[in-house]
């Protein structure tokens, strides 16, 4: 019994980069963390997909700059045949431009790449456990970004007061987990929320509707 909890509880990470020095050290860091499993590596986005169908990861920590197809692409190919399937970016830094193109693509959370070891064990865990790694901070840049109508939105007034406090809470970074513990509700119920207010907002998922919460004052910055 015990192991199968741990089987379930795992994170099944996969490594997507074209170097595979970077993979190596990748794999070296996560591999020793507690209930992390490195289960492949992909060089190229077509390896990706291949693997992410195969080895049904937790996690993709995904290179932003690869040659051919890049990692964004990657990214929204990804997760338009796995939803499911939680990716995050690699970067060598986190320019608006880039930032508002990987949220585009899909992406869950960013990571710069040369971050000290404990930020990326904790960056894998955070959006694992299905928060969106994205701070306060980087909604307000991306939010400077955003042009008028590019993120068509129906009115904020369409959400109930419950689903307006889920949002504030998923703008903040919280997991289902979390905002059903802070809430005192079932986490299922989180999650029929989320979903709600996705659809209402015309939002992708719920990293976009975090953007939407920002511009829309729920989340004061």
């Amino acid at each position: 019994m015990g192991t199968e909890t741990a089987q379930l509880s795992e994170i099944r990470i996969l490594l997507v980069d074209d170097h595979p020095v970077v993979c190596e050290g990748l794999r070296a860091i996560l591999g020793r963390e507690p209930g992390f499993s490195v289960v492949g590596e992909a060089y190229s986005a077509a390896e990706a997909l291949e693997k992410v169908n195969r080895l049904s990861p937790t996690v993709v920590l995904m290179d932003v700059r690869m040659p051919g197809v890049g990692g964004l692409e990657a990214t929204r190919s990804i997760k338009g045949q796995s939803p499911e399937t939680r990716v995050l970016v690699l970067t060598v830094e986190d320019s608006e431009q880039m930032l508002l193109q990987a949220l585009e693509a899909g992406a869950d959370g960013f990571v710069v790449k040369h971050s000290p070891s404990q930020t990326i064990v904790s960056a894998v865990r955070s959006v694992a456990d299905g928060s969106i790694l994205l701070s306060l901070e980087m909604l307000r840049d991306l939010l400077g970004t955003i042009r008028e109508g590019e993120v068509e939105a129906r009115p904020i007034g369409d959400l109930t007061d419950r689903e307006l406090e889920v949002l504030g809470l998923v703008a903040q970074g919280f997991s289902n987990r979390s905002i059903a513990e802070r809430l005192k509700i079932a986490e299922i119920t989180v999650k029929k929320h989320v979903q709600n207010l996705v659809r209402k907002l015309g939002a992708r998922d719920r990293t976009q509707a975090a953007v939407l919460g920002v511009k829309h004052g729920i989340v004061k910055l």
